[in-house]
């Protein structure tokens, strides 16, 4: 993850928050681009996007969309009584999302490659199923609740169209026991009218010593820097403990789904990260100074699903509101500080007529 020195870039971004290019510092010091569009809109260039077929029948009461953040992403929720397979490439299964949450097998690379576009796999495991000799099934219960996100493989959008159409894509599933999949195609993203972007409501001074920053996109990015002598623990989307900011620096829980989607979503494939909602924190350490950046899911709202009304609009509309919870202090009574904010569409500026004449 962080080294001290980019941490420090961080803190001192934060503590510049004055100027007004602080926001870009801020991006800058993360490693991170807001998605933040030109004044007269992006041009697509032949962008694929991906797009999913309705979904089979068996599937009723299973929501999937894409999401678009580094890469992208396939999103299930599941709000049947039955328990929704996704298998890997070898027809095994590797996450199942039901009644009691998510589990991972930790015996699948695709579990692992789930974390990042480049996740690394333990060496031991693709050695023994190289070898013909794949461990048996070790299933992780990673979260309490039935939504899970991961990169696949399958989905990546960056084969061209052929000369027989669009290429299409396919990622088998069981529900219930019953056979399905969810299908869908690749297709050239039209122009865009606008973007999303997210922005806080909330101040930025949680408490004294206590500040966070937002970079605001698609997915806003937050940075927290303390300077307080209690601990600031920023919770979950389970409401586990998610990362702790004390005068010793940033440490992360590894057993948090939140740090495995901000960890993949960061690259932080070489992080043991083992994802169990049942599990007491396992904790570790990522950098000294006590400043420290994410990317929040919890955020994002899904480009497809903006209504063709507000796209079209010409006006800037709020989509979602979100709050992330930060607690601080120590132990369960410590006091919880709720970031709130919105993520909206905005309309790109209209482009301005050329000198000597009018736009075209």
């Amino acid at each position: 993850m962080w080294g001290p020195a980019l941490s420090e870039r961080v803190s001192r971004a934060i503590r510049a928050r004055s100027t007004p290019r602080w926001v870009a510092a801020l991006a800058l010091a993360l490693g991170v681009a807001p998605a933040v569009a030109s004044a007269h809109g992006p041009d697509t260039g032949g962008e694929l996007d991906v797009r999913l077929d309705p979904l089979a029948p068996e599937l009723a009461g299973v929501r999937a969309q894409v999401q678009r953040t580094v890469t992208h992403q396939l999103v299930i929720e599941n709000t049947t009584d039955r328990v929704l397979e996704v298998l890997d490439e070898r027809g095994v299964p590797f996450v199942r999302i039901g009644p009691d949450g998510v589990e991972g097998n930790l015996a699948s690379p695709a579990w692992y490659r789930g974390y990042a576009p480049d996740g690394r796999v333990p060496p031991s495991l693709l050695e023994r199923i190289q070898k013909g000799d794949p461990p048996a099934a070790r299933w992780v219960r990673a979260r309490r609740e039935p939504t899970w996100g991961w990169f696949d493989s399958r989905v990546a959008a960056n084969a061209q169209e052929t000369t027989h159409g669009p290429r299409r894509f396919e990622v088998p599933v069981r529900i219930g026991g019953v056979a399905s999949a969810l299908r869908g195609q690749f297709v050239p993203l039209p122009k865009r009218t606008g973007t999303l972007s997210a922005r806080l409501l909330s101040a930025g001074e949680l408490a004294p010593g206590v500040r966070i920053a937002l970079v605001p996109g698609r997915v806003a990015s937050f940075l927290l820097q303390s300077d307080a002598r209690e601990p600031v623990t920023v919770l979950g989307r389970d409401g586990e403990p998610f990362v702790r900011l004390s005068p010793a620096g940033v440490e992360a829980n590894l057993h948090s789904a939140t740090f495995a989607d901000a960890a993949r979503l960061r690259g932080g494939a070489s992080l043991a990260l083992e994802p169990d909602a049942d599990a007491e924190p396992r904790w570790e350490r990522l950098t000294p100074t006590p400043s420290y950046g994410w990317v929040d899911l919890r955020t994002a709202y899904p480009e497809d699903e903006v209504p063709e009304k507000v796209a079209q609009g010409g006006k800037r509309v709020e989509l979602l509101r979100w709050a992330v919870p930060v607690r601080i202090g120590e132990g369960g009574a410590a006091p919880v500080v709720r970031v709130l904010g919105v993520t909206e569409w905005k309309p790109f500026a209209a482009k301005p007529a050329k000198a000597g004449g009018a736009a075209r």
